[in-house]
């Protein structure tokens, strides 16, 4: 009975250094929580200068902290870093903007962001159509490409091909299959730059028609619609944001009648109307919109010299584009008419 307690002692003591043993191998097996980098929120930092900071998009940063409202985060507040971050101050303006947009967040201003994307805060106002340089609002979406080092300008194509007119529920996949094109194809042919941007009623061209280039500066901000009349070109662009759903040649005034230039809004609208004027009389003009004193945009049965000056400064449409942008315009949509 005397070697009882000591072999008692050396089991006991040979199962706490198992234990122990197993314990720290569980603890180092432990890395991928204890490991993510942790950000401390300092005074006057937003999701957004956040993300930007260490190369991740916002929404990763508000999902791997469970973040229900982006506006509020307060100092001292330990956020987790997700996978794919970098512990570095340099920007990733394609992470944290990968649609072209940014969201303001608390103690964001434009000097800010027009610096984390490599513009000046002049180019990031006219982008977005901002007249104050002080006055922005957290939540307010902004345009962040088109700037000096973005591309400036996407394919697209007229309207004098086959047509489709998107539906309710339609997807571009849906429409490339339809009619046997890939999504980058449709994207290609109608100069979209987000697949996911579609509006019901947006005209894409499915067949034919002829490339060129549209310059994305002249875009307004996003959500806002924009009728845009490019006279050296005689083209007018119909914009979404930076979605285009209406490209096409137009006829707008000649040299003894020109065309307005400028920007104005659409005030008055017409499905039909009897024009009459120095030298002629034309019953059953269709689809008229007014955007200033006597100019408008209305349809033009009389003639198919589209791309050549024909008016008496109004703006001529092939009746059917403009049913499709009598349609689309609201009263209240600007027009921007320059060479």
């Amino acid at each position: 009975m005397a070697n009882a307690i000591p072999y008692a002692k050396s089991r006991y003591v040979r199962l706490l250094i198992l234990f122990l043993c197993a314990l720290f191998a569980f603890l180092c097996a432990m890395p991928a929580q204890a490991q993510s980098p942790v950000h401390v929120v300092q005074p006057g930092e937003s999701l957004s200068q956040i993300a930007v900071r260490y190369g991740i998009r916002m929404s990763d940063l508000v999902a791997a902290n469970g973040i229900d409202n982006t506006d509020y985060i307060y100092t001292g507040q330990q956020l987790v870093i997700p996978a794919g971050g970098s512990n570095t101050s340099r920007p990733n303006s394609a992470a944290s903007s990968s649609d072209g947009y940014v969201t303001v967040g608390r103690g964001d201003s434009l000097s800010l962001i027009a610096s984390l994307h490599g513009m000046s805060i002049n180019e990031l106002m006219s982008l977005n159509g901002l007249s104050d340089p002080n006055h922005v609002w957290i939540g307010q979406q902004l345009r962040v490409t088109g700037g000096s080092g973005a591309s400036s300008s996407y394919n697209a194509v007229a309207t004098d091909g086959s047509i489709h007119v998107v539906q309710a529920g339609q997807t571009l996949s849906q429409i490339g299959r339809r009619y046997g094109l890939s999504v980058q194809q449709l994207m290609g042919i109608n100069g979209l730059s987000n697949p996911n941007h579609l509006c019901v009623g947006q005209r894409l061209q499915v067949v034919g028609g002829s490339s060129t280039t549209v310059d994305m500066s002249y875009a307004p901000v996003a959500g806002s619609k924009r009728i845009e009349v490019n006279l050296a070109t005689q083209t007018l662009t119909a914009w979404y944001g930076d979605s285009v759903a209406l490209y096409t040649s137009i006829s707008s005034g000649t040299a003894g009648a020109p065309t307005v230039t400028g920007r104005y809004r659409i005030d008055r609208k017409y499905a039909t109307q009897r024009m009459i004027g120095p030298g002629y009389d034309i019953p059953d003009v269709p689809w008229v919109m007014y955007f200033w004193d006597g100019y408008a945009f209305h349809g033009a049965y009389w003639h198919n010299n589209f791309g050549v000056p024909m008016s008496h400064g109004c703006i001529h449409l092939r009746p059917s584009e403009a049913e499709y942008l009598y349609n689309w315009a609201d009263f209240g949509t600007e027009v921007y008419v320059h060479w």
